[in-house]
């Protein structure tokens, strides 16, 4: 499933950003690790389904070209929590970088008694702390 072009890409994935009312979250995992999240939030798919049916509704799309997005708009997730992830725990080091040892060992005991406290509950809800 190629685009013809880079900037027929580009130009649909602004079109995507700037037409589909229904946000991605960045926080969700790519492959979900643990139980799926509380039934109160859509489903991945559903939104991504949404944005497309959107997209083809106002721009004609044919199938091929919304299975083309949907995976354009499924990769652009996955890009954006790794990029996510990697700014988190580089925040997190510089963080821990400005504290002192004794902070450091508190800022830990801390991160644990939230680890514990967040077991069994939605990966959304349990990032990790600076």
């Amino acid at each position: 499933m190629k685009l013809r072009s880079l900037p027929a890409a580009s130009a649909l994935l602004l079109a995507v950003a700037a037409l589909a009312p229904v946000p991605l979250r960045a926080d969700q995992p790519a492959a979900p690790q643990t139980p799926a999240p509380a039934p109160a939030a859509a489903p991945a798919a559903s939104r991504f389904d949404q944005r497309v049916d959107a997209l083809a509704a106002q721009l004609g799309l044919t199938d091929v070209q919304k299975g083309q997005v949907k995976q354009l708009l499924i990769q652009r997730r996955e890009a954006m929590h790794k990029a996510m992830m990697k700014s988190g725990a580089r925040f997190r080091a510089q963080v821990r970088a400005v504290l002192t040892p004794e902070q450091r060992v508190k800022l830990g005991e801390i991160l644990a008694a939230k680890k514990k406290a967040a077991e069994g509950v939605a990966p959304a809800a349990a990032h990790p702390a600076p």
